[in-house]
């Protein structure tokens, strides 16, 4: 009968047979790895090499930067397109698609705006069907507003400035790359009602509000740098060509001189406003950049003339002096919330900013964290709750840069898995194991007699792993920490001309607050004088 040690000794020994097997098949399986991969390569060369087309050697035959795809501005569209286009998906909803002009309620308008159909039946069908986005999309962009502003509005310092739209951009194109679970988050985080509908709502939004005029400019610019060693799935790259217009690169992120080429993509997509500097982790194998870039005129312009300077008082009790443009008997609209008044200045673009001053002692910070009070001051109402007034505007001239980490907001608003180098599924991106390693936005805000102008760009890394005027007078005098917001009117296939007062559809392109309008950045990391 054997001992027990003698016992122990023979399992011990059976084991280790087992191990050693284990280990020659291992060798003998890495042995094939080398060879598959010649063959991947010969496939993919030798037709370049046997036809003359030689490529430059690099390490690891990775391109330092090759643009493998070049997007096409959208049409600039008109308000009066738009608006046609929205009647005619009402008519088709209704099925009377063919209903002639002279018998619909634009006669009521005709006079006043001369307003007619302007465009073929053909060209009418493909506009609501490219163009017109769905009506729950503009409540989407404006709840993933509010959410994540609340959430980041912690950093924000004494000047801040955020683009919601932005971000959702670029979550959206991030996000149509995820599977399994961490898809589910991206859904959940975005609002995205099925599968795909995000993306097609944000390539529909862009084809609306594509502007490159003297009046106005509002471009939406989107790219991918993808290292060149890998492959990336079809799909994921023809959706981010045609919901994103998506610039492509393949590159090396071991080059030293690529984050300079990015800088460069991003200073020409925001008007020259935005010079981020890049730089890049070990593992690094995509980067996904959206940028923003806006500028519009007033639809009543500020002289210069009647500019002044004068003292703003700062949160802390000190006073720097301003630049104050003023424009008096003003006549619109002004909404007094609990806290605070909202007020806006059209632009010619049909867009419109909106300017809160908080009452005596109230805190700006302290309204964007709170949820009903955000919706309160940048949702758009129905006419019926604004008091009809004068405004007299007193505005000071601001213009600065912010810089957030995005990282900690979107881990509370919910994208845990994606940022986990183990569980991350981006499987829809290719055979690489990817996860988000960083995410980061910054910002510009100007404001002046001419009109306004914001850019934004947002960075995700990832790595393997009209009537009489009315008596009241609303004094809109901003010379104490305030918020603003840029809102842009949609339109969707719900939006005529009979409800356009009640739906007021508009979404949030920036939002921030002033809190020294002489200094020319804030935020979690200032700007650079």
């Amino acid at each position: 009968m054997k001992t027990s040690e003698e016992f122990k000794a023979e399992v011990y020994e059976k084991r280790d047979r087992r191990l050693a097997a284990r280990r020659r098949a291992r060798k003998q399986a890495l042995l094939c790895v080398p060879l598959a991969f010649l063959v991947v390569l010969g496939g993919v060369f030798a037709p370049r090499l046997l036809s003359g087309n030689h490529i430059q050697p690099r390490a690891g035959q990775i391109p330092r930067l090759l643009q493998v795809g070049t997007p096409t501005a959208p049409k600039d569209l008109s308000f009066y397109n738009l608006m046609e286009s929205a009647e005619y998906a009402q008519l088709q909803k209704a099925g009377d698609a063919k209903q002639d002009a002279s018998s619909s309620a634009y006669l009521e308008l005709a006079d006043d705006t001369e307003h007619h159909w302007s465009l073929e039946e053909n060209e009418l069908q493909e506009l609501s069907e490219t163009a017109l986005i769905d009506p729950e999309f503009t409540k989407v962009l404006n709840d993933f507003a509010k959410n994540s502003t609340v959430l980041l509005s912690k950093e924000f310092g004494e000047n801040s400035c955020y683009s919601p739209l932005s971000l959702y951009y670029a979550l959206a194109l991030t996000g149509s790359g995820a599977g399994g679970s961490t898809k589910q988050e991206f859904q959940s985080v975005l609002y995205d009602q099925k599968d795909g509908w995000a993306e097609e709502q944000c390539g529909k939004y862009y084809r609306q509000h594509y502007h490159d005029n003297e009046e106005s400019k509002f471009w939406l610019a989107n790219s991918l740098w993808m290292d060149g060693r890998y492959s990336f799935g079809e799909d994921f790259i023809s959706g981010a060509e045609e919901n994103f217009y998506s610039a492509l690169f393949q590159v090396d992120f071991t080059d030293p001189s690529l984050g300079e080429e990015m800088t460069k993509w991003v200073s020409e997509n925001t008007g020259g406003l935005l010079n981020p500097e890049f730089t890049f982790e070990k593992e690094q194998m995509l980067s996904i950049i959206n940028t923003v870039y806006y500028n519009a005129q007033w639809s009543d312009q500020f002289s210069q003339e009647y500019n002044t300077k004068e003292d703003f008082h700062k949160a802390d009790g000190s006073t720097v002096t301003a630049e104050y443009m003023h424009m008096g008997k003003s006549f619109g609209y002004a909404y007094e919330g609990n806290g605070f008044t909202r007020a806006s200045l059209f632009l010619k673009n049909g867009d419109e900013m909106v300017f809160v001053l908080p009452d005596e002692g109230a805190s700006t910070v302290e309204l964007l964290s709170d949820p009903k009070a955000f919706e309160n001051m940048f949702y758009p109402k129905a006419y019926e709750e604004f008091t009809s007034c004068q405004l007299h505007w007193s505005i000071p001239k601001f213009s600065f840069d912010c810089e957030y980490d995005l990282k900690n907001m979107l881990t509370d608003l919910g994208l845990k898995k994606a940022f986990d180098p183990v569980i991350a599924d981006f499987s829809n991106m290719g055979k690489v194991e990817l996860y988000l390693s960083e995410a980061k936005q910054g910002t510009h805000i100007g404001v002046n007699e001419d009109g306004v102008e914001a850019a934004a760009y947002t960075e995700i890394a990832m790595e393997a792993g009209a009537a009489a005027p009315p008596d009241k007078i609303i004094e809109m005098k901003l010379n104490r920490p305030f918020l603003f917001a840029i809102l842009s009117s949609d339109a969707s296939k719900d939006l005529t001309w009979e409800n356009r007062s009640e739906t007021m559809s508009s979404s949030l392109l920036f939002l921030g607050a002033c809190g020294d309008p002489t200094a020319s950045g804030s935020g979690a990391h200032a700007a650079v004088s």
